[in-house]
């Protein structure tokens, strides 16, 4: 069986995907032990439609919005979040 090589550079995460996340786990670990904000919100919305709310679920949707919010904001400041941003030639 073939092994599968990897790039060590890969495995190690660059500062604006780090950046990005510690942004967006802060609030969210903020949200989800003051059981306020969006968490709040979502659980409501949960258990209204269900009867019961998924502590877990919520959670990790909440950080992807977040993250997503981030990214949006990183983005549009023009910080390169992902591994093709490396390979493209300059704008001029």
């Amino acid at each position: 069986m073939p092994e599968i090589q990897t790039h060590p550079a890969s495995s190690k995460p660059s500062w604006p995907k780090a950046v990005l996340l510690i942004i967006s786990l802060g609030p969210t670990l903020l949200f989800y032990f003051t059981d306020s904000g969006p968490y709040r919100w979502l659980t409501d919305i949960e258990d209204k439609m269900t009867g019961y709310h998924s502590i877990k679920l919520t959670l990790v949707i909440i950080a992807f919005i977040l993250m997503g919010i981030c990214g949006v904001i990183m983005k549009l400041c023009g910080v390169p979040l992902g591994s093709a941003a490396k390979n493209r030639p300059p704008q001029k």
